[in-house]
């Protein structure tokens, strides 16, 4: 009697990804919150930068706004309400001795909170606070070291911004930011009607020293001696720009020369009102910074952020990535005479490290997810490949073959490469150093190898990713 043979059914694992023969990845093009995200950064100098592709060139860029910044907003509110803002001899001397070592009409000193320029003193400005985003301050808080325009009438961010078309009518710029314990809180400025041809910016060191020395005299004890000033002078400066005082009102004085009390006061909203409104996208974001707050943890947060882009933008798996990899070199204790890390970017014998085959270690973990499988398998390489672009990659399928066949993976934290000696080897020659890298990253995928990943659709994920970054990263 023949045996009946028992028939075995493998199952089968679904295919994710494209083999690397039946793939592409390009990079992605930089998009609208990719700029305004290293616009953000501080780690620029904002003073020449050219209009980006991504953005529509109308001649004026509302300064970003940083979002959940609560240390820098507290610091800000603590400086407002020393009471050294009452020796006002201190300020306008400041000011007298900018206008005339640069010779210009203007200075300002000013606070920034997160939606508005509060102008402490000022010369030719006229105004005591402005919203941040019409604030050309609001682009030198950002700058590193300064923020110098030679002609605002020339520059795509100013051109048409209400403080160069109307009054003060500037057109020379030079910014520096008001650093209190490495934050900037505020910034002091010089402005001029007239442009410059040339400005040398080893004179910007003299805007920081006073800037420096302004911070120095409010963190310093208050000496209540310092608040005397000369009452007659103040009437006499006061009747000298607006005539004589001829009534006030419970908001404003009325004076005689202009019948306003200022040349532009009461005017200062609705010249404001349609270059400050919030866009819909900026309102989107201050509802999702509100959710990823209130999950309290990056985990957490990550699945509220992958299940918000996946069901707006009818995907079918978004994912947040954590990237290390581990490599080893080999080098002379010669010059690597380091007992602790070393910032890879920085190390002066970084060519001279010979790298050791075979021992990259590249390890992903998944942070959060939304659609697909809880234990899906990455392709380390694509993701290690997008985590080295600068924007990110498409990735897509050229059969269609696979679950996945089109997406987009993009880096949105890197953390700096780490060198270390190995202990165990340590007596050896040549030591051995152990590399560390890292990244976050967000990555979208679709079934369809012909979805549309639009611009707005990688602004929306980058911006979420930003913003999960800022709440949960960077702290």
């Amino acid at each position: 009697m023949t045996a009946k043979r028992k028939s075995i059914h493998r199952s089968t694992r679904p295919v994710l990804w494209a083999s690397s023969e039946d793939r592409i990845l390009s990079e992605l093009r930089e998009s609208r919150a990719h700029f305004i995200d290293k616009y953000l950064s501080g780690s620029l100098n904002l003073s020449q930068i050219p209009a980006p592709s991504c953005l529509e060139d109308v001649g004026f860029m509302p300064a970003p706004r940083p979002y959940g910044d609560s240390g820098t907003n507290k610091l800000v509110k603590e400086l407002q309400a020393l009471p050294h803002w009452n020796a006002q001899k201190v300020f306008k001397d400041v000011i007298k001795l900018l206008r005339k070592s640069f010779a210009v009409s203007g200075v300002s000193i000013s606070l920034m909170e997160t939606n508005k320029q509060v102008v402490k003193f000022e010369s030719s400005f006229g105004l005591d606070h402005v919203p941040r985003t019409v604030s050309i301050d609001g682009h030198a808080i950002l700058s590193k070291d300064y923020f110098v325009l030679l002609d605002t009438t020339k520059d795509w961010r100013t051109r048409n911004n209400p403080f160069v078309t109307g009054p003060p009518r500037i057109r020379f710029y030079c910014g520096v930011p008001l650093i209190c314990n490495d934050i900037a809180v505020g910034v002091l400025a010089i402005f001029d009607p007239f442009p410059k041809s040339s400005f040398d910016t080893r004179l910007t060191r003299e805007l920081q020293k006073h800037s420096s020395e302004l911070i120095q005299f409010l963190l310093s004890p208050y000496d209540v001696s310092m608040t005397a000033i000369d009452t007659a002078d103040e009437l006499k400066e006061l009747q000298r720009r607006f005539g004589r005082a001829t009534s006030r009102g419970s908001e404003m004085s009325v004076y005689e020369k202009d019948g306003s009390g200022s040349s532009y006061a009461q005017n200062q909203k609705l010249r404001f009102q349609r270059l400050d409104s919030a866009s819909k996208d900026e309102e989107m974001n201050r509802i999702l910074w509100r959710k990823l707050a209130n999950a309290a943890s990056l985990r957490t947060a990550a699945t509220v952020l992958t299940k918000t882009l996946l069901i707006s933008h009818k995907l079918d798996m978004v994912v947040v990535l954590e990237l290390r990899i581990t490599e080893l070199y080999s080098i002379s204790s010669t010059y690597f005479p380091y007992s602790g890390k070393v910032d890879a970017d920085s190390y002066r014998y970084r060519d001279m490290l010979a790298r050791k085959p075979g021992t990259k270690d590249v390890m992903t973990r998944l942070m959060g997810s939304y659609g697909g499988s809880q234990t899906a398998t990455f392709d380390s390489t694509m993701i290690e490949r997008a985590s080295y672009s600068q924007v990110g990659m498409f990735y897509k399928n050229l059969r269609g073959h696979t679950t996945y066949n089109s997406g987009i993976i993009m880096p949105f934290h890197k953390q700096k490469t780490r060198l270390s000696k190995c202990p165990s080897n340590q007596n050896e020659e040549p030591i051995s150093v152990q590399s560390r890298s890292g990244a976050y990253l967000i990555a979208l995928f679709s079934q369809d190898p012909s979805y549309d990943f639009s611009a707005g659709v990688i602004d929306a994920a980058y911006n979420g990713a930003m913003l999960l970054r800022r709440i949960y990263i960077d702290t």
